[in-house]
C-alpha cells in the first residue's frame, strides 16, 4: 500500500541536509544562475539584513500587498 502524504512528509523531514537539497533539485529544478554582476549587490543586501540596518518583510505581508495592488488595478477594491 502506498504511503500517505504525512508519512512521505515525515520521510522528507528525516533526510540529511544534503539529500534534502538533492530532492529539491529533482522536484523544482536547479537554482537559477544569476549574472556575476549581481554578486556585490546581493552581498551588500545580505550584510544590511545581517547587521539589522534593514529588516525583511514576511512573505505573507508581501503577498497581501501584491494581492491588494492587483485588486486595485482591476477595480475590485
Amino acid at each position: 500500500m502506498p504511503k500517505s502524504f504525512d508519512e512521505v512528509l515525515d520521510d522528507v523531514y528525516a533526510l540529511s541536509p544534503e539529500d534534502f537539497e538533492k530532492l529539491k533539485v529533482v522536484l523544482i529544478g536547479p537554482p537559477p544562475q544569476l549574472h556575476p554582476a549581481w554578486g556585490p549587490e546581493l552581498r551588500r543586501r545580505a550584510a544590511e539584513l545581517d547587521s539589522g540596518e534593514v529588516r525583511g518583510i514576511p512573505w505573507a505581508e508581501v503577498s497581501a500587498r501584491i494581492d491588494k495592488k492587483l485588486a486595485e488595478a482591476q477595480g475590485e477594491e
